[in-house]
């Protein structure tokens, strides 16, 4: 199976960051794995739950007295392609107002005609 992984760092002034990670095939079911069954968590410290965004089961993962976290978008299981972002200096809101801004669709559609080998 092909794999791929990209890599994508974005920083405000203020020294919000967003990190942006797509990953597929192989690289894309090792991150999976290593996400999907955690068990939720949900205190005033820190929340780890699963949700779902349109079509897509996502994974939160947020410590509000820090402003940093993780949201993992599971956009497809076979091939498996998966857009993970990390944020620090933002709140959980934000930081998925931010990640809604790329199109996911597209992101899935050109994953797929790389994994199946329509683009190289």
């Amino acid at each position: 199976m092909k794999a791929f992984y990209l890599h994508r760092t974005y920083q405000r002034e203020d020294g919000a960051k967003l990190e942006l990670f797509l990953a597929g095939g192989t690289e894309g079911a090792r991150l999976i794995r290593t996400l999907k069954g955690r068990i939720e968590i949900n205190t005033e410290n820190y929340l780890l739950k699963y949700d779902k965004e349109g079509p897509y089961q996502t994974l939160l993962s947020f410590a509000p007295p820090e402003k940093r976290g993780f949201v993992a978008i599971f956009l497809k299981d076979d091939p498996p392609v998966i857009l993970f972002a990390r944020f620090s200096g933002l709140g959980l809101k934000e930081a998925l107002g931010l990640l809604k801004s790329f199109d996911w669709n597209q992101l899935l559609s050109q994953s797929l005609a790389f994994l199946e080998g329509e683009v190289s």
